[in-house]
C-alpha cells in the first residue's frame, strides 16, 4: 500500500508572515515556505499529517477488507474508490457502497468485493485531505515560519561572517547561522512534535 500527493499541499503561511525586509508577495520566500512545508506535510514529509490542503491517492494491489485506513489526517472528504477489473479497465465503485469514518472509509456488509487485475495499484482511493486555511493548527504554522525564517536568514551573505571589524566603530558578531539557526530549529521541531502521527 502506498500514498502519494496528486495535487497540493496548499501553502499554510504566506512570505509577510515571515519577519524580514522581503516584500509580503515575494516570489523566493514564497518558494522557501514550499520547501519547508514539504519536508513535513503529507507523504512527503515526518509529521504522519497534512497541514494544506492536498489531493492524494491510496493504492494496493488487493481489497484490504471491509475497514479501509486512510493516511495523512484530516481527512476532509472527496472520496473517490476506484478499481482496475481483471480485464484492466478503471471501474468506479458507486458512493452508496461506502461511508467515511474517522480513519478512513467502511464499506457496506451488502457491498460483494468485486475481483481484481494483477496490479499493483488494482484499487485507488483518491481523498482530500489538511485543513482549511483558517483552521490551521498554530503550531503547525509557526513552525513552518520558523523555519522559513532560518532558510532566509542563510541566503543573506552577511549572515555568513563570523564578525566583522571597523576600526574605530567596534566589532559586530553575526550568529544566526549556528546558534541561533540551530534555536530555530529545535523550536520548530517542538512545536510539531504534539502533531505528529505515528503508525
Amino acid at each position: 500500500m502506498t500514498t502519494r500527493r496528486l495535487s497540493g499541499p496548499a501553502p499554510i503561511a504566506t512570505p509577510s508572515d515571515v519577519p524580514g525586509s522581503h516584500a509580503g508577495n515575494d516570489s523566493a520566500v514564497t518558494q522557501i515556505i514550499a520547501a519547508v512545508q514539504r519536508t513535513i506535510d503529507g507523504p512527503s514529509g515526518w509529521l504522519g499529517r497534512a497541514l494544506g490542503k492536498q489531493r492524494l491517492i491510496m493504492e494496493d494491489d488487493g481489497w484490504c477488507g471491509r475497514d479501509v485506513s486512510l493516511y495523512y489526517p484530516p481527512i476532509i472528504g472527496n472520496i473517490v474508490v476506484q478499481y482496475l477489473d481483471v480485464q484492466g479497465v478503471l471501474q468506479t465503485v458507486d458512493q452508496s457502497s461506502y461511508r467515511t469514518v474517522d480513519t478512513g472509509i467502511r464499506f457496506s456488509s451488502s457491498f460483494s468485493f468485486p475481483r481484481l487485475a494483477c496490479e499493483p495499484d488494482a484499487v485507488r482511493v483518491q481523498y482530500d485531505a489538511g485543513y482549511e486555511a483558517d483552521n490551521v493548527p498554530p503550531e503547525a504554522k509557526r513552525a513552518v515560519i520558523l523555519m522559513a525564517l532560518k532558510m532566509t536568514a542563510f541566503s543573506k551573505e552577511s549572515l555568513f561572517l563570523r564578525s566583522e571589524e571597523v576600526d574605530g566603530v567596534g566589532k559586530i558578531d553575526y550568529t544566526i547561522f549556528d546558534q541561533a539557526g540551530e534555536v530555530l530549529r529545535k523550536a520548530s521541531d517542538e512545536l510539531l512534535m504534539g502533531l505528529r502521527m505515528y503508525g
